[in-house]
């Protein structure tokens, strides 16, 4: 299934769907935490200035969580990448025609390089997931009508199922091989990034939104809710790619 085909900005029942998409494919790690909270925002939602505006199309600040420990250009804090990273050779690296490239350059580098992830940096990313399963699946339930009523039950053994697993500490651990992951992913970009001197760009930051499977006109919204660290982060990765094609 296809990031896009698999993001979905309207309707309760897709929200935990995807939750379960998230932790089984890393190239769709981040998923939920932009989806998550926003299923009830309108569809459409012109690009506005308002917070209050903002806010009521469903998009709230949570910037202290997603960005905290990031530095403005998307870097972690206190963190030098080439310091954990042995990077593979990607000057070489070929896109097969049938292959999305995000998730092709992903594969390969987080295969042929070597990296040290710091505990740190996996705390930081795990805390961030549980959060965010939490929070959403709390306004969820709180937000759901009758014709979803079953489907929240009064804690979150319900969201454990949809991740094949049976208790918290089954779902927790699942969440940390995922935030191993991420942070694995996300150093090796921040290490390229240094090495090349390569910087997010606006379009960058819109490609991401829209590999999402959000609109260009989200970007404020995402932004807002998120913060431009956390936001540069996450872009980085087409940044990366974008470089490594040219």
């Amino acid at each position: 299934m296809s990031k896009k085909n698999a993001v979905h900005s309207g309707g309760k029942k897709e929200l935990i769907v995807t939750m379960a998409i998230v932790i089984g494919c890393a190239a769709l790690a981040f998923v939920l935490i932009i989806v998550g909270s926003n299923y009830s925002k309108k569809k459409n939602t012109p690009v506005v200035d308002s917070t209050a505006q903002l806010e009521k199309d469903g998009w709230y600040n949570q910037q202290d969580t997603y960005s905290n420990g990031i530095e403005d250009n998307g870097y972690v804090k206190g963190i030098t990448a080439a310091d954990y990273v042995t990077l593979c050779d990607y000057s070489a690296i070929t896109v097969p025609a049938a292959e999305d490239p995000v998730s092709f350059i992903a594969n390969y580098l987080m295969e042929n390089s070597e990296v040290n992830v710091p505990e740190s940096e996996v705390n930081r990313i795990k805390e961030m997931h549980l959060y965010s399963c939490n929070k959403e699946y709390s306004y969820a339930k709180e937000n759901a009508d009758s014709a979803y009523s079953s489907e929240y039950d009064a804690d979150l053994s319900s969201v454990w199922a949809f991740y094949s697993c049976e208790s918290e500490e089954e779902f927790n651990e699942k969440i940390a091989t995922q935030a191993a992951n991420d942070a694995k992913k996300y150093l090796i970009y921040q290490a390229i990034c240094e090495k090349e001197g390569l910087s997010v760009s606006d379009t960058d930051k819109e490609s991401w939104v829209v590999y999402s499977g959000l609109k260009k006109s989200d970007l404020e919204g995402v932004l807002y809710k998120f913060g431009a660290p956390y936001v540069n982060r996450m872009s980085m990765e087409h940044t990366v790619v974008d470089f490594i094609q040219k």
